[in-house]
């Protein structure tokens, strides 16, 4: 049962027997439907859902295997998924009227995540009353996200034929997931899927109104199946179960708009400051689900324009924070191209979209954090002091939504760690950040917002601090960078702190590896950011001893993973210096021999276990402000990433390496 503790691993077979012990002999029944009976479990204090499927006859075993293979290389975010299946025959006698009768039982079963949300037709409302406007778009997003990906994200299409509310699940922060997607056509040419009167009656009265009419008439299948089903219930999540009903009694679809959408602006008038933005987005909205109806299944639009269309109607909405008025300065904010703070910019991370956002006041510490976030992170605010006392506020960055959590910085607090996650998310044109953990010297604070996605992790040493951020926002915190500084004062990292960073989940550890310099310390007004390392805890520490000025040349030997990595570099007096190799010999080398006005700009890895070496660097990518060079290694595990702002560039490493490189960090500088 691995595949239930990590949902990103191919599903596993599991047997009959375990799967009767985890629903306790299946007694928790949570729902039936056309294919099957969905019973409840617990593995390991995890919710799942177990679905039994009929025991028919006509279900073709091979049929049934091609159906499971399909649905084992489905992996995406608005789509159920699939933990695990079991396929078994048992023979048992029963006794009969006083004869013994052999039978064979076909045991399928299909283990999915489980949803607390339950399903969609729980959750259908009229416009006036039930869930608001915002969180409805979520829900209709969500379903032609999952669509679109079900329809041209795979090598080969699937088509669900059976897409309804009630086979539309919800989690606990109203993330629509599809399911039951693949069983039609392995039920088809059975009696098994039970709707008796499936094809019989008028649309609004039946579960045959999910149904086109091409169907009906000659059993014709294509994309556009699937898209009139998607129409209904597009209507439905805008105006309640009867919605339907009610687009049929209108003399024309064009009533039926005007309907709705007058509907939903008296609500918006009564709730919501943005009446227009929201309106338009309402009548985009009932205007495709009424494209969807169209009778020619060839004038219906595809699942990609209707995607399309949905992003034109995210524009940004900007509703004043419940933040109080503060009689602090507010910092002017800056693009990057007139940015002069002139400290080390780490990041960002995350999606291009958005406004930019950084700061022109040289931020000497952090004074006070302010996040805003739900399933993501919606807006991100921050005081900081510069070294003459002088205090600014920056932000609110980001939308509306979400909950408040306010970070105080003590007077010896400082903040050492940021880590997080970005991905895509269903009411976002682009990546926004998915969750952010803060970690200082006296406690962590976070994770904000519900993760996923790619993970993200920067830390400080050297005594240095992480003293304000810089980013991309919108509705939504679309990308997020931190600026560090080596000359602030900070204090020692306490015992429990540190061993929550060691033991962190994300990303592995940070060493206690040997400092720049270390005995005879150069002094450097301007010495270089320390931010890592990943990967993992074996071999041997390695690190620079004199403080590097500019990276002349990397070389890197891989196969598998990454085996070595040797450098030169240039102190501050222009003289030349090699480290490395710093790991085995095995794979093959190449060297990057940056030119004269070249700087590395960029590392993008991988880290992640390997034989028995335990966690090590399995790919490594770098960029210049020339060109790119790699993945060397073949990936694989964790991402990590460190880009550099225009005015800084990587001149070092440090890290761990016994047969492999099984850690690494690097020197940052400012210019």
């Amino acid at each position: 049962m691995e595949m239930l503790n990590n949902s990103i691993m191919k599903p596993t077979g599991l047997s009959y027997h375990m799967l009767k012990e985890i629903t306790n002999d299946f007694s928790q029944k949570v729902g039936h439907g056309g294919y099957g009976e969905v019973y409840k479990g617990v593995y390991n204090g995890k919710d799942v859902a177990v679905k039994r499927l009929y025991d028919l006859r006509g279900l073709d075993d091979n049929l049934f295997k091609n159906e499971l293979n399909s649905l084992m290389r489905v992996h995406h975010q608005n789509i159920v998924q699939l933990l695990g299946y079991c396929y078994e025959i048992s023979h048992e006698y029963v006794h009969e009227n006083g004869e013994l009768f052999f039978v064979r039982t076909h045991h399928r079963v299909l283990c999915l995540e489980y949803l607390h949300g339950g399903s969609l037709d729980k959750h259908l409302y009229e416009e006036s009353s039930g869930y608001d406007w915002c969180t409805r778009y979520k829900i209709i997003k969500g379903i032609c996200v999952g669509l679109n990906y079900l329809h041209v994200g795979l090598k080969k299409p699937i088509f669900h034929l059976d897409l309804k509310p009630a086979n539309i699940l919800l989690d606990k922060n109203m993330v629509p997931k599809i399911a039951d997607f693949g069983l039609s056509r392995l039920f088809s040419g059975t009696h098994s899927h039970v709707t008796g009167d499936k094809f019989k009656g008028t649309f609004n009265k039946t579960c045959s109104a999910y149904v086109p009419p091409e169907y009906i008439h000659s059993r014709h299948i294509t994309d556009k199946y699937d898209i009139f089903s998607l129409g209904i219930i597009i209507i439905q999540i805008m105006t309640g179960a009867e919605g339907h009903s009610k687009y049929l009694e209108m003399s024309s679809p064009q009533q039926f708009i005007e309907h709705v959408h007058n509907n939903w602006r008296n609500r918006l008038e009564a709730t919501s400051k943005h009446v227009e933005e929201y309106c338009q987005q309402v009548e985009t909205c009932i205007k495709i689900a009424s494209n969807c109806l169209e009778f020619d299944r060839k004038k219906r639009p595809t699942i990609r324009h209707i995607i399309d269309e949905l992003l034109e109607t995210e524009t940004v909405i900007c509703e004043p924070f419940p933040e109080e008025t503060s009689s602090t300065n507010t910092v002017e904010e800056s693009s990057g191209e007139e940015e002069e703070v002139g400290l080390p910019m780490i990041g960002p991370w995350g999606g291009n979209a958005g406004k930019a956002h950084t700061i022109k006041g040289a931020s000497h510490r952090l004074e006070s954090i302010t996040i805003w976030s739900a399933d993501v992170v919606d807006a991100l605010a921050f005081s900081y002091s510069e070294s003459n006392g002088k205090k600014h506020n920056v932000g609110p960055w980001g939308g509306p939504g979400g909950s408040v959590n306010r970070i105080h910085l003590g007077p010896s607090e400082f903040l050492l760690e940021v880590s997080g996650t970005t991905g895509p998310y269903i009411c976002a044109a682009a990546d926004v950040v998915k969750s952010i953990k803060l970690v200082t010297n006296a406690g962590s604070y976070g994770p904000f917002g519900s993760g996923g996605g790619t993970a993200f992790k920067t830390s400080v040493q050297n005594n240095g601090t992480i003293v304000g951020f810089f980013g991309r926002a919108a509705t939504f915190i679309h990308a997020i960078g931190v600026y560090t500084s080596n000359s602030s004062p900070t204090a020692a990292v306490s015992s429990h702190v540190q061993k929550e960073i060691e033991t962190d989940q994300t990303m592995e550890a940070i060493f206690s590896l040997e400092t720049i310099e270390e005995g005879d310390r150069e002094e450097d007004d301007n010495a270089p950011s320390k931010i890592g390392p990943w990967g993992g805890n074996g071999g041997m520490p390695h690190d620079m001893k004199v403080v590097p000025h500019r990276m002349e040349s990397v070389t890197v030997c891989s196969d598998a993973v990454v085996s070595s990595l040797t450098f030169s570099y240039n102190d501050r007096n222009g003289k030349q210096r090699i480290l490395g190799p710093w790991g085995g010999p095995a794979g093959s080398s190449f060297t990057i021999r940056l030119g004269a006005f070249e700087h590395l700009k960029g590392i993008v890895g991988t880290f992640g276990p390997f034989d028995a070496a335990g966690n090590v660097i399995t790919s490594l990518t770098f960029t210049t402000n020339h060109r790119k060079y790699g993945p060397f290694g073949r990936g694989g595990g964790t991402e990590f990433s460190v880009p550099v702002e225009d005015h800084g560039s990587v001149v070092g490493f440090f890290g761990r390496a016994g047969t492999y490189l099984d850690a690494l960090g690097v020197y940052i500088r400012t210019y």
